[in-house]
């Protein structure tokens, strides 16, 4: 009897109730806040795209035709937030998918939520998987729209010796890829059991009693121990970086305008500030993108913007007089056949 009423339940919660949670490109790490899924096909739609990000057997996201003949070249990882991934848009038309094809002396490893989707969790990624990965130059994208609220929503497991986070774990709830909940700091949940995970009641309850409200991160004075974990973060890649011989280079990737809270301006300068007190290059983008650089409602650059977003770069870590553009790169290819090079 139990077992019909429970059918019945359920048939009625599929009937009248839409599945609470939405599929996500993540998974849940070990000793991330999350990561990516491996060799997997995510299909994105909402009203303003309609797109799907291939990842590799790595993680990263990469075309569903990867380039050939790049083994030779220095690897450069890239680590950033959902603005990295290239949200919204196919892989050729993201920064990183144009950088790939714009700068080639270098194999573009693009790790954006791979290493998660914060500074702090960008260390932890580097430190375990820079040796195995070959890492040569690494290009991290700080976005100041909320790269410090997810830095505050983390909690550090474990610190090293140069005073970075190598285990960390985040108080906010995602979904992953397949649509289901990944446990708040690691804590095990009704969710975790396959036959309640996939009830449609069960999610529906579930997400009613148990969803914690998105964390806010305080203002003022009570985040002084947020930028200092921001700040230590960073040190401690420099450091990590130094120390492997590892190029560093750190982007600034600014809000869309509409989007800007009132201390975005004093926020931005911070940031800016903390990365310029490190031995690194860093490239400040916040006056270089305008509205019409991010989709209206979902806030994320659109192609103009990844466009403007890749020129920049480019030119800031491979100038244009140290390097061949895809046409000379042909032409030189072809006169080296003539002269039988």
């Amino acid at each position: 009897m139990s077992i019909l009423l429970c059918l019945i339940l359920e048939g009625m919660a599929r009937l009248f109730y839409s599945d609470p949670y939405s599929p996500y490109p993540m998974l849940p790490s070990d000793y991330l806040p999350f990561t990516t899924p491996r060799n997997v096909d995510f299909h994105h739609h909402t009203p303003e795209f309609d797109v799907v990000y291939h990842f590799d057997e790595e993680g990263f996201r990469s075309s569903p035709a990867p380039e050939t003949g790049t083994a030779d070249r220095a690897r450069l990882l890239v680590m950033g937030d959902s603005f990295t991934l290239g949200w919204g848009l196919d892989y050729d038309a993201s920064f990183v998918g144009r950088l790939q094809a714009r700068v080639r002396e270098y194999q573009w490893l693009d790790a954006a939520y791979t290493a998660a989707y914060s500074p702090d969790a960008y260390y932890a990624y580097l430190v375990r998987n820079a040796a195995r990965l070959r890492i040569q130059r690494c290009v991290v994208f700080v976005y100041d729209g909320n790269d410090l609220d997810d830095v505050h929503d983390n909690h550090w497991l474990q610190v090293d010796e140069r005073g970075g986070p190598v285990q960390l774990v985040t108080r906010r709830r995602y979904i992953d890829y397949r649509g289901y909940p990944i446990p708040i700091d690691g804590r095990f949940d009704l969710l975790q059991v396959p036959v309640l995970r996939d009830s449609c009641l069960v999610r529906n309850v579930y997400h009613r009693m148990a969803r914690p409200a998105r964390s806010t991160s305080p203002s003022g004075q009570d985040m002084e121990p947020t930028w200092q974990r921001f700040e230590a973060a960073v040190k401690a890649t420099s450091r990590f970086c130094a120390e492997q011989h590892i190029r560093l280079d750190y982007v600034v990737l600014p809000a869309p305008p509409v989007r800007r809270k009132d201390d975005w301006s004093e926020r931005h300068q911070r940031m800016v500030d903390v990365l310029r007190r490190i031995p690194a290059p860093v490239l400040d983008l916040g006056e270089r993108l305008s509205a019409e650089a991010y989709f209206p409602k979902d806030g994320h650059l659109n192609a103009c913007g990844a466009r403007i977003v890749a020129e920049a770069v480019a030119d800031s870590i491979a100038p244009p007089q140290e390097r061949l553009t895809l046409t000379d790169q042909a032409s030189h290819s072809r006169l080296a056949g003539i002269r039988g090079e």
